[in-house]
């Protein structure tokens, strides 16, 4: 397959959950970040819902200790690529935690992407600052790059995994996961940021 970055299609933006009626959560989507996490496996997970029933003290490690836990919001860089086949070509896009007014974020740079079991998730990226870096590529269902203008926000997307599946809101011991290979149907308003100039390099 034949990949190309496209800088003048790319954008900065942040995804928000749509509750039923297609009404969008107030916040964007978030990521849990625990205090001194004994693993990076206890950080990052997607959180979609319209509260926060996460933040505060967590038990955590072989003696359950209690930390802080928290959730970050995010913002991403929608780096656009050009993707064609042998019979067919699609637009993707890299998305990068970037939030230049966040400060102290923990997941700066971090780029999503599916755990093996289908949960979305952050994950350190190993070369952030490479356009052309090998990364996970999501789709914007049905959505033309050439459309998306700087302050817009769309409505009613489907936001498609980089194995090719519809990205599903999933409820699991009262945590509002995102998914891949389980839970219900769910489609996410795009908000994109006026300022053009805004971008992690």
């Amino acid at each position: 397959m034949f990949i190309a970055y496209k800088p003048e299609l790319s954008f900065h933006g942040a995804l928000h959950w749509e509750m039923h009626g297609g009404e969008p959560a107030a916040h964007e989507l978030s990521a849990t970040y625990i205090e001194k996490a004994p693993t990076a496996a206890d950080d990052g997970w997607i959180y979609a819902s319209v509260g926060d029933t996460y933040s505060g003290l967590k038990p955590v490690g072989v003696g359950l200790d209690l930390v802080s836990a928290r959730l970050v919001g995010l913002k991403f860089w929608f780096g656009c690529y050009y993707c064609e086949g042998h019979d067919s070509y699609r637009y993707c896009y890299k998305l990068t935690v970037y939030d230049d007014r966040q400060a102290h974020n923990p997941f700066q740079h971090y780029a999503l992407d599916t755990s093996r079991n289908g949960y979305l998730a952050v994950y350190k990226d190993s070369a952030p600052h490479m356009a052309h870096a090998k990364g996970p590529l999501w789709e914007l269902k049905d959505v033309d790059p050439w459309d998306i203008k700087r302050g817009a926000s769309l409505s009613n997307i489907k936001l498609m995994s980089p194995s090719g599946k519809p990205v599903r809101r999933k409820m699991e011991e009262y945590f509002p996961y995102l998914n891949d290979q389980s839970g219900h149907d769910t489609q996410f308003t795009l908000n994109v940021t006026a300022d053009a100039t805004l971008r992690p390099w």
